[in-house]
């Protein structure tokens, strides 16, 4: 690389919210002395979601400069690149009335996670699932995957529903998609099972999702 160090040269990274706030990325743009960077990305890193190294919080801007060109979500709805969609928010928390708090105010001593696995909860939205799939997948013309946060709750809600079906209450078919590299936080976020898990036992069917294999069967 040694001749085209003095060259103009043009780096163009995709996906460039990922992987650039280590020591590569500085020995990239130090080695080149006439270059020009140019970055696209989905998901861009502003500084109220950024990586915080060293109590800095950097941002893609920071690594890419100014933002060239913007092509949102409802761009390609309107291109019909992709199909439309709805958001709906459905059991919320909110503050209640009256109240001189502000609803997003965090506050000391709540557990959130103790909350939002709470046994109660976790049953609520399998009852709820199970009470809308057929109407939200057009009588199962569509599937649906079901994202939780992680590989504990997902257990947790594999029993949940394993208990249902027992008791007659619904036949879904359930299969599992593990994409540990995205959740590097959970250090169980291995992709890789014992074999005396209770997932793993009674036919509940596991996939890699690096694996590519096919997914014949969801929720």
């Amino acid at each position: 690389m040694q001749k085209l160090q003095d060259k103009k040269i043009v780096l163009i990274f995709d996906e460039c919210h990922r992987r650039q706030f280590g020591d590569t990325h500085k020995r990239i743009i130090k080695f080149f002395t006439n270059h020009q960077l140019f970055g696209f990305t989905g998901t861009p890193i502003f500084a109220e979601n950024a990586y915080s190294k060293n109590s800095i919080k950097h941002t893609t801007a920071e690594l890419f400069g100014e933002c060239l060109h913007k092509y949102v979500i409802t761009d390609a709805i309107k291109d019909e690149n992709v199909l439309k969609f709805s958001v709906e928010f459905i059991g919320r928390y909110q503050e209640k009335e009256g109240s001189q708090s502000f609803a997003d105010l965090e506050v000391e001593g709540i557990d959130v996670k103790k909350l939002m696995d709470s046994p109660v909860r976790l049953e609520k939205v399998v009852d709820y699932i199970i009470d809308i799939h057929g109407r939200k997948t057009h009588s199962r013309k569509f599937t649906a995957m079901f994202c939780v946060s992680s590989i504990d709750t997902l257990i947790k809600y594999y029993e949940l529903f394993k208990q249902k079906k027992q008791e007659g209450k619904h036949n879904l078919k359930i299969a599992t998609i593990f994409s540990y590299s995205i959740n590097e936080a959970d250090q169980d976020a291995t992709g890789i099972y014992e074999e005396e898990l209770p997932m793993a036992a009674e036919g509940f069917q596991r996939y890699n999702y690096h694996s590519r294999e096919k997914l014949d069967e969801y929720i």
